[in-house]
């Protein structure tokens, strides 16, 4: 609400799209029950979903995207060369040509601009960059047709942008200040109370949860997310990793679908250990989310450093 832009950043498989998503549907409810009231807000779930489902917009943004995409460029059309808006002036139209309803007022709009560190965000927002900042202010854009006006881009009052943006790929160090500054700016990092309550949904979609209700393995899996937490503030405190290199908890998401798929699950005999024996030792679940998936993305982060030191900080992971 204060600045109307606010990027999610934060170490990879955080939720990051997830979460913007969701504060989007937020930002419409909160506007509908705010001018509908909460008798019509409530009776009209139905309309509130169908905006929703149009006035969230999601653009995924990659190294090859560009300013004459996002903004306004040439293009080569029926044999000539004419300049054409792009996704963000089209986006515009559509919502200063928007038809509501007479018993409605204007809600918001969302764009949720996806990975933001994969794209040169200083050359694809341009002129964008002040009108961010200066809302219902039109900035004039460089090129016109002969004998047409400029073309002005004027952002409406009520769109709101959310990026996210791994830290992994792109620090806020090498974030354009003009660009830091009219975003606010939201930390995402491993929430294992989010990963806590996504594992028994999870379960109870695969087949192997007729077999073993959750109530016989949801002792040993609050273990495995205490362990995916521990292993987070190892590497937090690591002198050569560090919480821009958190393991997101949706990399911890898969030891369910390990677990059903275990040839342990399906035997006659039940079984009455399912993540860890007696011992303390993992189970093939766990170990293979490991060997598979953690560790190997915990290597590849440390590519560059010398191999003993490396070889040092996987046994962390190891260990917890």
């Amino acid at each position: 609400e204060l600045k109307k832009q606010v990027v999610l950043f934060g170490p990879p498989g955080t939720s990051k799209t997830y979460e913007a998503k969701q504060i989007a549907g937020q930002i419409i409810r909160r506007h509908a029950l705010r001018q509908w009231g909460p008798v019509e807000y409530f009776q009209r779930q139905d309309r509130i979903e169908e905006l929703i489902a149009n006035h969230v917009r999601r653009l995924q943004l990659h190294p090859a995207y560009s300013y004459e995409e996002f903004i306004r460029g040439l293009r080569l059309r029926d044999g000539s060369v004419a300049f054409e808006d792009g996704y963000l002036l089209r986006l515009v139209d559509e919502i200063n040509d928007e038809q509501i309803p007479e018993a409605e007022t204007p809600l918001p709009w969302v764009l949720i601009l996806d990975e933001l560190n994969r794209a040169d965000l200083s050359r694809v927002f341009g002129e964008a960059f002040s009108v961010l900042e200066d809302r219902n202010e039109a900035v004039e854009l460089p090129g016109s047709e002969p004998g047409q006006p400029p073309r002005k881009i004027v952002l409406p009052d009520r769109l709101y942008v959310i990026g996210t943006m791994n830290l992994i790929d792109q620090s806020l160090e090498q974030i354009d200040f003009a660009l830091r500054r009219r975003f606010l700016w939201w930390r995402s990092g491993f929430d294992r109370a989010r990963l806590a309550a996504v594992l028994p949904e999870l379960w109870e979609q695969t087949d192997t949860a007729h077999r073993y209700p959750w109530t016989r393995i949801s002792g040993e899996v609050d273990l495995f997310t205490s362990r995916a937490e521990l292993l987070n503030e190892q590497i937090g405190a690591s002198s050569l990793l560090g919480r821009d290199y958190e393991l997101g908890h949706t990399y911890f998401f898969d030891v369910i679908g390990l677990l059903a798929k275990s040839e342990r699950l399906h035997r006659k005999t039940r079984a009455s250990q399912f993540l860890w024996n007696k011992k303390g030792e993992a189970h093939p679940p766990v170990g293979d989310l490991w060997r598979m998936s953690l560790e190997p993305l915990i290597d590849q982060y440390l590519q560059g450093i010398d191999a003993d030191s490396r070889k040092s900080a996987l046994t962390l992971g190891t260990a917890v």
